[in-house]
């Protein structure tokens, strides 16, 4: 039936009000071939694609990417820093991240418009996904460090690490592969 522009990207794509709102008004929206810059009513036999894309491609697109570190996950960035745009293999596409990763971390990234995938890897999801994390410490932290980390307190009661391990070769007793990694800047503490 008619709906608003915005509410069929909203509905198909799991954006918010705004982000698409924004699409129309930076004319990358457009309906029946036309650039729209405004909202506006849609019927459902009307072709809407965004950025050249139909929204039903974009709606089943799910991406994995390696997220070095410093990439930002927002759209643009006034400091010129990369996004995650340039991990997706066209520019044009339009798929978001998912999950609460900062610009100081890498790691695998999950980037995708399919509405069941974003409720899963929102910022307060129904369901956590299971993660692992491997941090490189410049010290060694004391018993009260592990101890509290081991704790729910860092983590506002969202989640909790269930291990906690160290992985040095001389603690384990056993060969461990670690990967190489690059010096800590002096700025981290």
């Amino acid at each position: 039936g008619p709906q608003r522009l915005h509410q069929r990207l909203m509905s198909v794509l799991g954006l918010d009000a705004q982000d698409a709102l924004a699409f129309i008004q930076r004319s990358r929206v457009m309906v029946d071939g036309k650039i729209q810059k405004t909202n506006r009513w849609i019927e459902d036999y009307h072709r809407i694609t965004l950025n050249g894309h139909p929204l039903a491609e974009l709606s089943r697109m799910a991406f994995v990417a390696h997220k070095p570190a410093g990439y930002a996950l927002t759209e643009g960035d006034p400091l010129k820093r990369p996004t995650y745009q340039e991990l997706l293999p066209q520019t044009s596409l339009v798929a978001r991240p998912l999950g609460p990763v900062d610009l100081a971390s890498s790691g695998l990234l999950l980037l995708s418009n399919i509405p069941a995938l974003r409720k899963l890897g929102g910022r307060k999801p129904d369901v956590l996904l299971p993660s692992t994390f491997m941090i490189r410490l410049k010290e060694r932290p004391s018993a009260f460090q592990l101890a509290l980390l081991e704790s729910r307190v860092p983590y506002e009661a969202e989640a909790e690490p269930l291990v906690i391990q160290d992985i040095t070769e001389e603690d384990c007793g056993e060969d461990v592969e670690t990967p190489e990694l690059a010096p800590l800047p002096d700025d981290l503490g």
